[in-house]
């Protein structure tokens, strides 16, 4: 006997609302941030010292959703970005932020 068991539209919403970050953040070296200092308009450029010390992204449920325990020391520059920022980049630029996570 199987039994299948799928959770309702409802639940699927919640867990999207509960897991899913509403903001991007990528982790960037000095040179890989030149790349994109013209894209940067409504993009909060924290310098990685600062973020890493700023009580609000600090919260568990931030580092849970990103995992940047994981994140090399070599960060220079972390941009808090819409969800969307990204995919109005250029392919090589969107590269060069692949690289570097």
């Amino acid at each position: 006997m199987t039994i299948e068991i799928a959770p309702s539209p409802e639940q699927i919403s919640s867990w999207i609302k509960d897991f899913v970050p509403e903001k991007d953040l990528f982790f960037l070296e000095e040179k890989d941030l030149r790349i994109f200092e013209n894209n940067l308009n409504e993009i909060l450029v924290i310098p990685s010292g600062e973020f890493f010390r700023n009580s609000s992204y600090r919260q568990i449920k931030f580092s849970n959703r990103y995992t940047y325990w994981n994140i090399s020391k070599s960060v220079d520059y972390v941009l808090v970005a819409t969800s969307t920022w990204i995919t109005t980049q250029k392919k090589g630029e969107r590269s060069s932020v692949n690289k570097s996570k």
